[in-house]
Parts: structure tokens; C-alpha cells; sequence
């Protein structure tokens, strides 16, 4: 893939706006723009005008005769001198889809208070209160499983914005769709007029022609700020590891599209994902590459939501969180395994069985003869030595099944001749864990996968 961007960057200077990727702007519907607005009261402090000041807030509620329960909730971001109804047509689709959909407009953004950005920490920061704010009132009002369950959307500025809220691994979301985000100034763009930059956003021609309907988004200084940022910052991509789904624009004017691929490149994240559109420019939500982005966006949120809401469950359940979970295992607690299947589990040996001659252990094992008949074909599996140290261990091992907190299934079988039955449901009834389930089987041997009790185990 690195290879098809690089081959495909010499013919970026090349590309035209034409008349045959003419598009509708949907977004400048009225309908289809949010339907909630300021549904949380957001100030922030302005340095510059020595006050506080008011930020737009957006919100769309998913339609509540096609979902009942609504699936979870998605934070928009737009990109530099936009704004957040500009997302309202892919909104739409996401709460369509049954999700809720947040946004908000940066400061000095349309209807946002402030004069200009004078730097770009200002607008992360202002999206750590929107979010924080949000999230109280999305646990208020739906619910924690809702809340729990978040994703990021940004495109542009909007990409960067998700980056800058998500490269800290202690933030709670469960994964990003960076939209051809901003890590990154082509050579030049600093010197170009702004009313040059609509004609380098998107190759659909309607784009630049009604940008003179659009209200101003943000002053030439805070485009400088965030233009700034976006060239001079070195990204730890590397050391980034939240789930993601990247899309690339091949013929991005605004960031070059090797900028776009590196996160993908260096990032650690196990879950990531990649789709790269070699004729799309910067603005390829306003482009035919939309229909295709928003469906593949769509089926990544499904995948990640029912992933993350089945997980909800279980660590609700337990009332506790990812972390702990993902630890809770075998008596060490730093094992890392989600839980154990203990099956007829030796945790002691019967009064005499250390006297009983090894010829005869297999008649011990089960009730089923084909075991002892057939154990003369079975290689030997170890000898008189061996086992003996291994009951000598159970015997003189000092139990601390009170200390275990592994998630766990014990299957007991009731006719064991081996181990005592009580031995092993001493761990369900001394065990601390919160998730323990245990099976019993009183006509089970020892060894009952080999008797009829198998199959319902």
C-alpha cells in the first residue's frame, strides 16, 4: 500500500476539479442538520478575550421505532473552518444505525464564541470538557452501557483531534475512525490564499461554488495555529494503541497521504484497519468515495459495538473493570487468561490410593472398561516415580483456595476414586472469584470424557 501512495503522489498536481464529480452538498439541507442542539451548556475560558465563552453543541438521537435500545454513542469532529452540521448526512447514518451522535463547533467556529485560535492545544482541550460533559449526560439520561460504549469519528483537523484525545491509553473509548486526518501540511499550503482553499479540498466542483454560502468557519490566525501544529509536531505514532480504522485520500491536497498512512504504519494497536482511496482529495466526504466510506465505517462500528457491548456485560457483572479482568486468572494473579475450565481438577488424592500397585490404577480411573482394557495399547504416560511425586505434592501441598479469584467452570464427578469430590468443590466454596460456576455429575468417574457424562460436559 505504501508503494501504491507513493506511486500516486506525482499525479496530485495534476488533478483537476470537474464537472463529472459534481455532487450535491447535502449537508446545506436544513433537515438534515442535527435536530438537538446546545443539549449541554459548554464554556470554556478564552484567553485572548479574557472571558468565558459559549461553544455550539450538536446531538442526534437514533430513531426510536427502528431501535429500541440504542447501541452506543459516537463523538463527530469536524475539520479546520467547518462545522459540525457539515457531518450531519453521515451522522445521520450512524443514528440510523442506532447509535447516538455528539458534536460540537471549535471556538471562533460559526455559531462558537471566540475571536481566533491561538493555539492548537486550546481546541484539545476544549474537546476533553465537551466530551467529559457529554459523557455525564449520556450516562444520565441512557444509561453507562450507552455511555461505555464510545466511539470517535473526525475528519481533517477532526482526525487530529481524535489522535490528541485518544494517545493517552487510559482514555475510555473503544475505537477511532480517522477520517484522512490532519498529521500534516503539504509543502507550501502556508503561502496559499484562503480563498484559494476550497479549490484544493475536493474535486467536486459544487464544493467551491457555494462556499460563499457558507457563514466564515474561523480567522486566517487560527487556520495559521492549526496549520502550525499540524507541520511542526513530531507524532509518537508507535506508541499509539487504540483500535482505528484509517481512510486515506490518494489525492489529498491538504495532507499528504504518506502523512495519513503512518499512524497505520507505527501504531501498535492490534485492531487497525486501512482503506485507501487513490482519487479522492482531502474533502471525500463531499465525493462519490462517500457511499463506500460510510458503509465500511458502519460495518467497523457494528463489529467493534457487539464486540464491546458483549464485554459491557461481563465486566458489569463482575463489577469490575477491563483491567482487573483481563488479570483475574490461575492463582497468579498476573497470569494473563480470561478464566479456567477445571475438570474433575486434583486437588487431593483418596485415603490409600498411594498404596495401591500401579497395575492396578486403572481400574480406579473409570467405569468405562474399554479404558483398562485397551490401556495396554496406550504408550506409558509416566512411571511409578513420577507419579508418586506428583501425590506427593497434592498431599503435602498447603491449599490457599481462598486466595483464588480467576474466573472459573468446575466440573465435579461424584464416583471419583481418585480425587475426593470434596477436594474439588473446595475451591468453589473457598475460591474469592465473582464468576464461578460449577457442574456436578454423582455417577461420573475420574475419568468421565471417556464415559457417557462427556457429551454433556
Amino acid at each position: 500500500l505504501k508503494e501504491q501512495i507513493t506511486k500516486n503522489l506525482k499525479n496530485i498536481p495534476l488533478k483537476m476539479a470537474k464537472e463529472e464529480y459534481r455532487r450535491p452538498l447535502e449537508f446545506l439541507k436544513p433537515e438534515l442538520h442535527f435536530p438537538i442542539e446546545d443539549f449541554i451548556n459548554l464554556t470554556v475560558y478564552s484567553n485572548h478575550l479574557q472571558k468565558e465563552i459559549q461553544l455550539k453543541t450538536f446531538l442526534r438521537l437514533p430513531d426510536q421505532n427502528r431501535h429500541s435500545e440504542v447501541k452506543g454513542l459516537v463523538y463527530m469532529f469536524h475539520g479546520l473552518g467547518a462545522q459540525a452540521n457539515e457531518l450531519s448526512e453521515i451522522a445521520s447514518e450512524f443514528a440510523g444505525d442506532g447509535f447516538i451522535v455528539a458534536s460540537y463547533n471549535y471556538r471562533a467556529h460559526y455559531q462558537s464564541e471566540g475571536e481566533t485560535i491561538k493555539d492548537a492545544q486550546e481546541v484539545f482541550d476544549d474537546t476533553q470538557v465537551f466530551i467529559k460533559q457529554t459523557d455525564q449526560y449520556i450516562k444520565k439520561n441512557y444509561g453507562e452501557k450507552v455511555s461505555s460504549n464510545k466511539f470517535m469519528w473526525g475528519v481533517s483537523l477532526g482526525g487530529l483531534v481524535c489522535y490528541e484525545v485518544t494517545k493517552n491509553s487510559n482514555f475510555d473509548c473503544r475505537g477511532v475512525m480517522f477520517m484522512v486526518p490532519a498529521f500534516g501540511t503539504p509543502e507550501g499550503l502556508g503561502q496559499v490564499k484562503e480563498e484559494d482553499f476550497p479549490k484544493l479540498i475536493s474535486k467536486n466542483p459544487e464544493y467551491f461554488d457555494k462556499r460563499n454560502e457558507f457563514p466564515k468557519g474561523c480567522d486566517g490566525e487560527s487556520a495559521m495555529a492549526m496549520f502550525s501544529y499540524a507541520k511542526n509536531n513530531s507524532f509518537e505514532f508507535h506508541t499509539y494503541n487504540s483500535p482505528f480504522q484509517l481512510f486515506i485520500a490518494g489525492t489529498d491536497k491538504m495532507v499528504p497521504p504518506l502523512n495519513q498512512y503512518a499512524i497505520f504504519e507505527e501504531a501498535k494497536s492490534q485492531d487497525k484497519e486501512v482503506k485507501y482511496y487513490p482519487d479522492a482529495w482531502h474533502g471525500f466526504f463531499i465525493e462519490e468515495e462517500y457511499f463506500e466510506a460510510v458503509k465500511a465505517n458502519l460495518k467497523w462500528l457494528k463489529a467493534n459495538s457487539e464486540f464491546n457491548s458483549l464485554l459491557f456485560m461481563m465486566i458489569t457483572e463482575l463489577k469490575l473493570n477491563i483491567e482487573i479482568y483481563k488479570n483475574m486468572v490461575t492463582k497468579n494473579s498476573n497470569f494473563d487468561c480470561r478464566g479456567a475450565m477445571l475438570m474433575a481438577p486434583a486437588f487431593g488424592i483418596a485415603e490409600g490410593l498411594d498404596k495401591v500397585p500401579e497395575e492396578e490404577y486403572m481400574k480406579l480411573i473409570t467405569k468405562n472398561p474399554e479404558y483398562y482394557d485397551r490401556k495396554k495399547d496406550i504408550p506409558n504416560g509416566c512411571d511409578g516415580a513420577s507419579a508418586t511425586a506428583i501425590l506427593t505434592r497434592v498431599l503435602n501441598s498447603s491449599s490457599e483456595l481462598h486466595t483464588y479469584n480467576s474466573p472459573f467452570q468446575l466440573c465435579i464427578s461424584g464416583t471419583d476414586k481418585m480425587v475426593p469430590p470434596l477436594s474439588q468443590y473446595a475451591l468453589y466454596e473457598q475460591a474469592k472469584s465473582l464468576d464461578k460456576e460449577v457442574h456436578f455429575f454423582p455417577d461420573a468417574w475420574h475419568g468421565f470424557l471417556f464415559e457417557e457424562e462427556y457429551s454433556q460436559v
